[in-house]
Protein backbone atom coordinates (compact mmCIF):
# COMPACT_ATOMS: atom_id res chain seq x y z
CA UNK A 1 0.00 0.00 0.00
CA UNK A 2 1.23 3.20 -0.61
CA UNK A 3 0.61 6.74 0.95
CA UNK A 4 0.43 10.30 0.02
CA UNK A 5 0.38 12.52 2.75
CA UNK A 6 -0.11 16.36 2.98
CA UNK A 7 -0.57 19.05 5.84
CA UNK A 8 -1.15 22.83 6.64
CA UNK A 9 -0.84 25.11 9.62
CA UNK A 10 -2.33 28.47 10.67
CA UNK A 11 -2.67 30.38 13.35
CA UNK A 12 -6.08 31.92 12.53
CA UNK A 13 -7.51 34.52 14.64
CA UNK A 14 -4.28 34.40 17.45
CA UNK A 15 -1.69 36.14 17.39
CA UNK A 16 0.78 33.33 17.06
CA UNK A 17 0.52 29.60 16.51
CA UNK A 18 1.33 27.31 19.25
CA UNK A 19 0.39 24.38 17.02
CA UNK A 20 3.21 21.87 15.53
CA UNK A 21 3.08 19.29 12.39
CA UNK A 22 5.47 17.00 10.76
CA UNK A 23 5.13 14.20 9.47
CA UNK A 24 7.98 11.38 7.53
CA UNK A 25 7.28 9.43 4.14
CA UNK A 26 9.47 6.69 3.38
CA UNK A 27 11.17 6.67 0.37
CA UNK A 28 8.71 4.40 -1.20
CA UNK A 29 5.83 5.68 0.22
CA UNK A 30 5.25 2.63 1.86
CA UNK A 31 5.38 3.90 5.37
CA UNK A 32 4.11 7.29 7.23
CA UNK A 33 4.42 8.64 10.38
CA UNK A 34 2.27 11.93 11.03
CA UNK A 35 2.40 13.82 14.24
CA UNK A 36 0.46 17.00 15.12
CA UNK A 37 0.33 18.47 18.35
CA UNK A 38 -1.24 21.92 20.30
CA UNK A 39 1.22 23.58 22.67
CA UNK A 40 -0.06 25.51 25.96
CA UNK A 41 1.49 27.52 28.23
CA UNK A 42 1.58 31.33 26.80
CA UNK A 43 3.73 32.31 23.67
CA UNK A 44 6.56 30.82 24.56
CA UNK A 45 5.99 27.48 26.18
CA UNK A 46 3.01 26.67 24.26
CA UNK A 47 5.24 26.93 20.95
CA UNK A 48 8.20 25.41 22.23
CA UNK A 49 6.40 22.68 24.09
CA UNK A 50 4.69 21.28 20.47
CA UNK A 51 7.41 21.72 18.32
CA UNK A 52 10.13 20.44 20.78
CA UNK A 53 7.84 16.90 21.43
CA UNK A 54 7.67 16.27 17.65
CA UNK A 55 11.30 17.11 17.52
CA UNK A 56 11.60 14.79 20.09
CA UNK A 57 9.17 11.87 18.14
CA UNK A 58 10.91 11.92 14.94
CA UNK A 59 14.32 12.09 16.47
CA UNK A 60 13.37 8.49 18.10
CA UNK A 61 11.19 6.77 15.28
CA UNK A 62 12.72 8.18 11.62
CA UNK A 63 15.44 5.84 11.46
CA UNK A 64 13.42 3.34 13.32
CA UNK A 65 10.22 2.83 10.81
CA UNK A 66 11.78 0.83 8.11
CA UNK A 67 13.13 -1.52 9.83
CA UNK A 68 9.57 -2.13 12.42
CA UNK A 69 9.20 -5.72 11.62
CA UNK A 70 5.13 -5.96 13.18
CA UNK A 71 2.40 -3.97 14.80
CA UNK A 72 3.81 -4.73 18.35
CA UNK A 73 7.36 -3.33 17.49
CA UNK A 74 5.56 -0.32 16.17
CA UNK A 75 3.83 0.13 19.31
CA UNK A 76 6.93 -0.36 21.77
CA UNK A 77 8.54 2.11 19.84
CA UNK A 78 5.85 5.04 19.47
CA UNK A 79 4.94 5.07 23.40
CA UNK A 80 9.03 4.90 23.55
CA UNK A 81 9.42 7.78 21.25
CA UNK A 82 6.26 9.73 22.71
CA UNK A 83 7.48 8.68 26.66
CA UNK A 84 10.88 10.29 25.72
CA UNK A 85 8.78 13.28 24.21
CA UNK A 86 7.27 13.97 27.52
CA UNK A 87 10.56 13.74 29.73
CA UNK A 88 12.05 15.82 27.50
CA UNK A 89 9.88 18.44 28.21
CA UNK A 90 9.46 17.91 32.13
CA UNK A 91 13.29 18.65 32.00
CA UNK A 92 13.03 21.98 29.99
CA UNK A 93 10.48 22.90 32.60
CA UNK A 94 12.97 22.25 35.20
CA UNK A 95 15.49 24.02 33.46
CA UNK A 96 13.93 27.28 32.69
CA UNK A 97 11.35 29.03 35.11
CA UNK A 98 9.37 30.81 31.79
CA UNK A 99 8.37 27.18 30.52
CA UNK A 100 7.18 25.73 33.93
CA UNK A 101 3.83 25.93 32.89
CA UNK A 102 4.41 24.41 29.14
CA UNK A 103 2.68 21.61 27.96
CA UNK A 104 0.94 19.89 24.62
CA UNK A 105 -1.34 17.29 23.00
CA UNK A 106 0.18 14.77 20.58
CA UNK A 107 -2.01 12.60 18.07
CA UNK A 108 0.70 10.56 16.38
CA UNK A 109 -0.11 8.05 13.27
CA UNK A 110 2.33 5.18 11.63
CA UNK A 111 0.99 3.53 8.77
CA UNK A 112 2.79 0.50 7.76
CA UNK A 113 1.45 -2.67 6.16
CA UNK A 114 -2.28 -2.24 6.12
CA UNK A 115 -1.89 -0.80 9.34
CA UNK A 116 -2.30 2.44 11.35
CA UNK A 117 -0.94 2.39 14.43
CA UNK A 118 -2.63 5.58 16.73
CA UNK A 119 -1.18 6.83 19.88
CA UNK A 120 -2.69 10.22 21.51
CA UNK A 121 -2.80 12.40 24.55
CA UNK A 122 -5.01 15.31 24.76
CA UNK A 123 -7.71 16.49 22.29
CA UNK A 124 -6.14 16.45 19.21
CA UNK A 125 -8.30 14.00 17.18
CA UNK A 126 -7.62 11.52 14.37
CA UNK A 127 -10.52 10.76 11.92
CA UNK A 128 -10.80 8.34 9.18
CA UNK A 129 -13.25 8.65 5.74
CA UNK A 130 -13.81 5.17 4.40
CA UNK A 131 -16.84 4.61 1.34
CA UNK A 132 -18.56 7.91 2.14
CA UNK A 133 -18.36 7.79 6.02
CA UNK A 134 -16.54 9.75 8.98
CA UNK A 135 -15.52 7.77 11.76
CA UNK A 136 -13.93 9.24 14.74
CA UNK A 137 -10.56 7.00 15.79
CA UNK A 138 -10.06 8.91 19.12
CA UNK A 139 -11.23 9.88 22.36
CA UNK A 140 -10.85 13.28 23.69
CA UNK A 141 -8.76 13.14 27.53
CA UNK A 142 -10.79 16.16 28.59
CA UNK A 143 -12.96 16.21 31.70
CA UNK A 144 -16.18 16.26 30.16
CA UNK A 145 -15.69 13.36 27.53
CA UNK A 146 -14.15 10.96 30.50
CA UNK A 147 -16.53 12.10 32.82
CA UNK A 148 -20.56 11.81 31.63
CA UNK A 149 -22.25 15.07 33.37
CA UNK A 150 -19.66 16.62 34.30
CA UNK A 151 -19.84 20.99 34.14
CA UNK A 152 -16.25 21.43 33.70
CA UNK A 153 -15.50 23.15 30.58
CA UNK A 154 -14.60 20.69 27.66
CA UNK A 155 -10.91 22.78 27.20
CA UNK A 156 -9.94 21.08 31.10
CA UNK A 157 -7.52 18.00 29.28
CA UNK A 158 -6.36 15.05 31.39
CA UNK A 159 -3.60 14.32 29.79
CA UNK A 160 -0.57 16.01 28.50
CA UNK A 161 3.33 15.71 27.51
CA UNK A 162 4.61 18.31 29.92
CA UNK A 163 1.82 17.46 32.81
CA UNK A 164 2.92 16.32 36.18
CA UNK A 165 0.73 14.08 37.03
CA UNK A 166 1.72 10.82 36.11
CA UNK A 167 -0.64 9.88 32.59
CA UNK A 168 0.11 7.17 29.85
CA UNK A 169 -0.64 7.41 25.98
CA UNK A 170 -3.62 5.56 24.53
CA UNK A 171 -2.77 3.45 21.84
CA UNK A 172 -5.07 1.69 18.98
CA UNK A 173 -4.56 -0.57 16.18
CA UNK A 174 -6.58 0.14 13.10
CA UNK A 175 -6.81 -1.90 9.83
CA UNK A 176 -6.25 0.13 6.64
CA UNK A 177 -7.97 -0.35 3.31
CA UNK A 178 -7.39 1.37 0.08
CA UNK A 179 -9.53 4.26 -0.19
CA UNK A 180 -9.32 5.26 3.12
CA UNK A 181 -8.09 8.59 3.61
CA UNK A 182 -6.90 9.63 7.19
CA UNK A 183 -6.83 12.85 9.68
CA UNK A 184 -4.94 14.43 12.02
CA UNK A 185 -6.05 17.32 13.49
CA UNK A 186 -6.26 19.90 16.47
CA UNK A 187 -8.95 21.15 18.10
CA UNK A 188 -8.90 24.67 16.58
CA UNK A 189 -10.50 22.30 13.77
CA UNK A 190 -12.59 19.67 14.98
CA UNK A 191 -14.06 22.52 17.27
CA UNK A 192 -15.33 24.98 13.92
CA UNK A 193 -16.38 21.83 12.15
CA UNK A 194 -19.59 19.76 12.16
CA UNK A 195 -19.76 16.27 10.94
CA UNK A 196 -21.77 17.83 7.90
CA UNK A 197 -19.26 20.21 7.03
CA UNK A 198 -16.30 17.32 7.25
CA UNK A 199 -18.63 14.99 4.55
CA UNK A 200 -19.02 17.79 2.34
CA UNK A 201 -15.54 18.44 1.95
CA UNK A 202 -14.45 15.00 2.01
CA UNK A 203 -16.33 14.13 -0.73
CA UNK A 204 -15.20 16.72 -2.68
CA UNK A 205 -12.63 15.66 -5.61
CA UNK A 206 -9.98 17.73 -4.44
CA UNK A 207 -6.33 16.49 -4.85
CA UNK A 208 -5.22 15.28 -1.22
CA UNK A 209 -2.37 18.14 -1.56
CA UNK A 210 -4.82 20.82 -1.27
CA UNK A 211 -7.53 19.29 1.12
CA UNK A 212 -6.33 20.48 4.29
CA UNK A 213 -5.84 24.07 3.39
CA UNK A 214 -9.37 24.08 1.78
CA UNK A 215 -10.53 22.68 5.38
CA UNK A 216 -8.96 25.00 7.49
CA UNK A 217 -10.05 27.75 5.16
CA UNK A 218 -13.80 26.19 5.83
CA UNK A 219 -12.95 26.52 9.57
CA UNK A 220 -12.05 30.16 9.49
CA UNK A 221 -15.06 31.14 7.57
CA UNK A 222 -17.13 29.38 10.05
CA UNK A 223 -15.91 31.88 13.03
CA UNK A 224 -12.48 28.97 13.82
CA UNK A 225 -10.78 31.45 16.63
CA UNK A 226 -8.22 29.19 17.79
CA UNK A 227 -4.94 27.98 15.57
CA UNK A 228 -5.92 25.58 13.18
CA UNK A 229 -3.91 22.43 11.75
CA UNK A 230 -4.69 19.60 9.66
CA UNK A 231 -2.29 16.22 8.38
CA UNK A 232 -4.04 14.15 5.81
CA UNK A 233 -2.67 10.79 4.54
CA UNK A 234 -4.33 9.11 1.19
CA UNK A 235 -4.29 5.33 1.13
CA UNK A 236 -3.91 3.51 -2.54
Amino acid sequence: MKFTVAGHTERGKRDHNEDAIDWYLSPRSDRALVLVADGMGGYAGGEVASSLALEVMLYHLQDKILGMVDVNDAIAQMLSAARAAHHRLLAEQDAEPALAKMGTTLVAGLLFERQLVLLHAGDSRCYRWRAGELARLTRDHTYVEENAGTDVSHHVLTRALGAKQPFDFSVAVHKVQSGDLFAFCTDGLSNALKKTDWDKALASNLPTGQRPQALLKLALSKGADDNLSLVMVQCQ
